[in-house]
């Protein structure tokens, strides 16, 4: 039988369940291009967050989906590890390290404290 990728990771992992309880959805990929708009985890996450009013944001190894048409899935910002390390090359020398930097950097601006 034939399932939708993301709709079985949706399901395996409990995505619904989680996001009931979630105050804030947060997804990854490598490239946030124009693929992740087109079925990928990215968009099912997104409009399960969207369903139950809560914001989505993604952190992507590069960004290249602009505002609108991120906002079309229901993302509400994208951040790119590579544009906040200073370029693709910065980002790749310490890929943990640079993602764990752009995620506190994120973590700051949607803090509710």
């Amino acid at each position: 039988r034939r399932v939708s990728g993301a709709g079985l990771v949706r399901e395996l992992v409990g995505l619904d369940a989680e996001l009931d309880k979630a105050q804030l959805a947060i997804t990854g990929e490598g490239s946030f291009d124009w693929q992740s708009l087109r079925g990928k985890l990215i968009t099912a996450v997104a409009r399960g967050a969207a369903d139950r009013g809560l914001p989505c944001i993604v952190l992507a190894g590069q960004v290249s989906v602009g505002r609108r048409e991120a906002a079309a899935v229901g993302v509400d910002s994208a951040y790119g590890v590579a544009e906040h390390a200073g370029g693709v090359e910065a980002s790749m020398a310490d890929p943990a390290g640079t993602l764990a930097a752009l995620a506190e950097h994120v973590a700051r601006q949607w803090s509710k404290d």
